[in-house]
């Protein structure tokens, strides 16, 4: 009788485990879903067999992002859009830690500026998250530079 109370309690903790590892994955890529936020602009032409043909590209909408969330100050490029997220600010250096754009729960947060930077000095310092496992925010940044 001890052993399958043991064995019970050994296959509830497994499935706790693993419960939590889903809801991290899932609410993890929630994070970083922008798709809603992008814009085409017409930028670039294109070399093609019609002259002047201009190719359309996609680039995040500042202003869409702020009637989502009045604390988004700007938006972060860097190195071809290795990273290209939109950055925040909030009067609370940890509110945006483990939030997303839409101040919902996220594990990953989103990247923000510290409650008392000054986002238009010459020198602003980020904060954001990297994993070894997964690709968000800062992980290009450890991968390339090795």
């Amino acid at each position: 009788m001890k052993y399958k109370k043991i064995k019970i309690a050994a296959a509830l903790v497994v499935v706790g485990l693993i419960s939590g590892v889903i809801y991290n994955q899932v609410t993890a890529k929630k994070s970083y879903d922008y798709s809603d936020y992008y814009v085409e602009t017409k930028t670039t032409k294109k070399e093609s067999n019609k002259e002047n043909e201009e190719a359309s590209e996609k680039e995040l909408s500042l202003s869409l992002l702020k009637k989502t969330n009045k604390d988004v100050v700007g938006i972060l490029e860097f190195d071809d859009r290795i990273i290209y997220e939109p950055v925040v600010q909030a009067p609370d250096n940890d509110y945006y830690v483990r939030k997303n754009i839409n101040k919902e729960y996220a594990n990953a947060g989103i990247p923000f500026v510290s409650a008392d930077g000054n986002i238009d000095s010459k020198n602003v310092v980020i904060y954001g998250h990297s994993s070894k496992w997964d690709n968000i925010i800062f992980t290009p940044l450890m991968l390339a530079y090795k």
